[in-house]
């Protein structure tokens, strides 16, 4: 993996097992000092319709070594999350409704994932974040799955693009609407197991 997924890796671990504080200081430190080294370069690309400059992983990092971090290491990796999902939507989500129907749409929910790292801080942006989590809704009660949890492009397709989708889902479920509950989603996991 990319260097924020090996170091996001590394803080589940260090947050599982947090018995070495001068380790998790030393990779919260990592953390930082990548983001402030992207910072310095990081140019943001909102013409990309699949977000694919913004990295999920950092805000795993974020989150897992969170309570770790200085107020300025923090500071630095909050700052490079918001540059890369200020103003940020899903792909589709300034299109019909109909346009939340293919993998495309729940695989590039990465960006629900970092957008929800810094939630309620310093540059989080709830616009982007409220249209991007209604999209996901839209995909997950109208097109994307039906009612008895069929997906319109198939399994392979529906699990690409659930490998982003399903853990933006459970950070919405932590966060404010279950959308396993309210949603054909957890239809969808059954259908799934069942076939």
């Amino acid at each position: 993996g990319g260097l924020y997924e090996n170091l996001a890796s590394a803080g589940y671990l260090a947050w599982l097992y947090p018995t070495n504080l001068t380790r998790l200081q030393q990779l919260a430190t990592a953390v930082a000092t990548a983001a402030a080294i992207e910072n310095t370069w990081y140019v943001p690309n909102p013409g990309d319709l699949l977000d694919a400059d913004v990295n999920a992983d950092l805000g795993f990092c974020y989150d897992l070594m969170y309570d770790w971090m200085s107020d300025s290491q923090r500071a630095v990796t909050r700052s490079l999350i918001s540059r890369m999902t200020t103003g940020r939507h899903a792909i589709g989500w300034d299109q019909a409704d109909y346009t939340d129907s293919t993998n495309w749409r729940v695989h590039h929910d990465h960006l629900l994932i970092a957008q929800l790292a810094i939630e309620g801080e310093t540059g989080y942006d709830a616009v982007a974040l409220a249209t991007n989590a209604a999209s996901l809704k839209t995909f997950t009660t109208r097109w994307g799955v039906s009612p008895d949890g069929f997906s319109r492009e198939g399994t392979d397709y529906y699990s690409f693009g659930m490998r982003n989708g399903a853990l933006a889902a459970l950070a919405l479920a932590r966060r404010g609407e279950n959308l396993f509950v309210t949603s054909h989603l957890y239809s969808g996991q059954q259908e799934a197991f069942y076939m």
